[in-house]
């Protein structure tokens, strides 16, 4: 649920400096790569914006959420928990890995994975959880997280719908192993919109 201040805005939101940083990046003649200049201001400023971490860029959040899980270790076979409410990325990233991913009920109000139907999906097999923060309302992270942590399993956080949202004061992305966003174009909280 919105909180009553917070807004709902298209994304993305277009200024005329993002106009102008790629007609330079274009005229550059590099378009992609790492230690781009674009790509590194780009990754600092949302350090800064989210307030912590270290933002690496990818090809997209499928790349993200694949990279993520190697980071973290996980293996073909291995079980990785995630929503039944979400975008095939979620599911396919632990495909391209040869993990194997089962889906845990949602909440019906928030549209979240329920922490209730995620304590009872974990088994010995599982080694990881994506949560999906689904049209910017942040999941119960604290109980999401206690349940992960008396297992031993590692806690991916699928940021896309969820650029500006906060839980209990700090920024989703920062709540768990890894933070994942992307940059498709869905809706955003206007703390984002008015900041980029």
């Amino acid at each position: 649920m919105l909180a009553e201040n917070q807004k709902m805005h298209p994304w993305p939101a277009l200024t005329r400096t993002a106009y102008e940083d790629v007609a330079a990046c274009i005229s550059s003649g590099e378009l992609s790569g790492s230690g781009l200049g674009i790509i590194n201001a780009f990754e600092r400023r949302m350090e800064e914006w989210i307030g912590g971490g270290h933002v690496v860029s990818a090809s997209s959040g499928t790349a993200a959420l694949t990279v993520a899980l190697i980071a973290l270790g996980i293996q073909p076979g291995d079980v990785v928990l995630l929503p039944s409410y979400t975008w095939a990325a979620t599911a396919l990233a632990p495909l391209l890995i040869g993990a194997i991913p089962r889906f845990v009920d949602i909440d019906p109000n928030s549209y979240n994975i329920s922490p209730t139907a995620l304590a009872a999906a974990i088994t010995p097999d599982v080694k990881a959880i994506i949560v999906v923060h689904m049209h910017g309302i942040s999941c119960d992270m604290d109980e999401i997280i206690c349940h992960a942590r008396e297992q031993g399993i590692a806690v991916i956080e699928d940021c896309a719908q969820a650029h500006g949202a906060l839980y209990k004061g700090q920024h989703v992305g920062l709540l768990s192993d890894i933070g994942c966003f992307s940059m498709q174009k869905s809706t955003c909280p206007r703390a984002m919109a008015d900041s980029w």
